[in-house]
């Protein structure tokens, strides 16, 4: 009879950060300066037992501008993952995310500008199979 085993974290975080940005939007000409206040309550729950994990990352971002209070916003964002151990050789796993950020200081992965903020997120499905002691095969997908 196998030995049973349950573990479950619930991790609160607060963060408080204050920064100063001399170009809030990324201009060449015109250039506006700011004080940007950053308020992030969070949450990381974990649990995991012998054959199963699942995981959950979420907050939200308070973004306080100090001359520019039409900038002020909201923005969130989450990642969770789960997986199953099927049998000794084959694990299953999804992850996922989403982050909603609304600052007009920011660029993409191109190196373009972005003025209005984004909304990304990402999905991922693989599996895991182990041929032997000493190799594994493994399938995923991806989506961003």
């Amino acid at each position: 009879m196998p030995l049973l085993a349950d573990e479950l974290k619930l991790i609160p975080g607060l963060a408080l950060k204050e920064e100063f940005n001399d170009n809030i939007f990324l201009t060449t000409i015109s250039r506006k300066s700011d004080f940007i206040t950053t308020l992030t309550p969070s949450l990381d729950i974990s649990s995991a037992t012998e054959r199963s994990s699942l995981s959950l990352s979420t907050g939200i971002n308070w973004l306080t501008y100090a001359r520019s209070a039409g900038l002020d916003s909201v923005d969130y964002f989450e990642q969770s993952g789960f997986s199953y151990q099927y049998d000794p050789r084959l694990l299953i796993s999804v992850m996922t995310g989403y982050v909603k950020d609304s600052r007009p200081d920011r660029t993409d992965q191109n190196g373009l500008t972005l003025k209005s903020g984004s909304d990304r997120q990402n999905y991922q499905l693989s599996g895991t199979y182990a041929v032997s002691e000493k190799s594994t095969s493994t399938l995923s997908y991806s989506y961003s």
